[in-house]
């Protein structure tokens, strides 16, 4: 259970959680959240614009489908992935296309938002993985979705679990296996395995928030507040991490 983690038994086999949540506040440092008086580090930068590689784009992006429609006439974002291959386009019918520039300047796959209870819902953020291979969209109403850039395939979908409504932005963890979520004017993060799909935090920021995403070197969630303090989550990426912290 994230943030509740305090000790592991001698044999290895159970681990003790202890559920008391406010005794952790008297004792910080301890359990799998903490906060930084000051945080130090630096949080990954995933570019979701990249100028293209020359040559790529000199026809420009064409779509026979949807030429002339107000669906392909009003575009809200357009997206170039890190490695210049793929390109992005969210359109103001809340249409998105993926090109793969290494097939051609049409649309390899579509994206038709995301449906709850047969409304359709705005996104609100998308961004891309470090190595291009993945896509991940944040929706209005609190679903998060991620995509494989090649193949068009949802890996991935969160539906707005425990109200986690209007999200406003989603970033990547370094090796593509974490996306985490911002929701309505920083009020709360999502932290969410894209390997198999289980929310690992929750984290209610309780200052007003400067910057958010994932440590560089650490790879652990980090809230970055004005003032220069942080809060931060760990992520343990092995059973031997965790166990050896744990066992602290």
């Amino acid at each position: 259970m994230p943030g509740e983690l305090l000790a592991v038994d001698p044999t290895g086999e159970s681990l003790l959680i202890r559920r008391d949540l406010p005794s952790r506040d008297l004792m910080p440092g301890h359990g799998s959240t903490r906060r930084l008086d000051s945080y130090s580090g630096t949080l990954l930068d995933v570019p979701d614009w990249t100028l293209p590689p020359e040559g790529r784009l000199t026809e420009g992006l064409s779509d026979p489908v949807m030429w002339g429609s107000t669906d392909n006439a009003f575009t809200n974002r357009l997206l170039v992935s890190p490695d210049g291959r793929f390109c992005v386009q969210i359109n103001a019918a809340n249409h998105v296309k993926i090109y793969d520039l290494d097939i051609g300047n049409e649309p390899a796959h579509r994206i038709y938002g995301y449906p709850t209870n047969g409304i359709g819902t705005s996104i609100g953020d998308a961004s891309f993985s470090a190595d291009s291979r993945l896509l991940a969209l944040a929706g209005e109403m609190g679903q998060m979705g991620v995509y494989e850039l090649e193949s068009g395939r949802l890996l991935q979908f969160w539906d707005g679990l425990y109200g986690m409504l209007s999200l406003e932005g989603i970033r990547f963890n370094g090796d593509g296996t974490l996306v985490m979520a911002a929701g309505y004017m920083n009020q709360r993060f999502r932290i969410c395995s894209v390997e198999n799909g289980l929310v690992l935090y929750d984290l209610y920021p309780e200052k007003a928030v400067a910057a958010w995403g994932f440590d560089a070197e650490t790879g652990d969630a980090v809230i970055l507040y004005e003032d220069g303090s942080a809060l931060c989550a760990d992520i343990f990426t092995s059973a031997e991490e965790l166990y050896a912290y744990a066992g602290e």
